[in-house]
């Protein structure tokens, strides 16, 4: 696969991914009335979803995503109380939404076609 260059869809879809959730992330705050620059949201973004995937006792990272984001906001000079709304608002929207939504899209692509008529 490697060689035949099958791999460059899915490298695209993945950068793609971080792309418009960094974009997510900088919207909310232009939204919240937090000026940050793209390095502010690319560092406050990477750190904690490493961190996330390291605290692999804790099922998802549950709360160290989170506290992570908003102790690098605060830190990297954001309010905190825009930091804190900037990324629930945020986790709310890229990992719970898609989660609720998801499970019953699943029941419904999983129904069974066989009472259809076929045509």
């Amino acid at each position: 696969m490697l060689m035949a260059g099958r791999w460059r869809g899915p490298a695209l879809g993945a950068t793609l991914n971080v792309l418009f959730d960094m974009l997510t992330l900088y919207l909310l705050f232009a939204a919240a009335g937090g000026a940050v620059t793209p390095g502010v949201v690319l560092v406050g973004y990477g750190l904690p979803l490493l961190l996330g995937k390291m605290a692999f006792i804790i099922p998802g990272g549950v709360g160290v995503i989170e506290s992570s984001m908003v102790g690098l906001y605060a830190g990297l000079g954001v309010p905190a109380p825009v930091a804190v709304v900037v990324v629930l608002a945020y986790r709310v929207l890229s990992f719970w939404l898609p989660l609720v939504l998801g499970f019953p899209l699943i029941v419904y692509l999983q129904r069974d076609r066989t009472d259809r008529p076929q045509g």
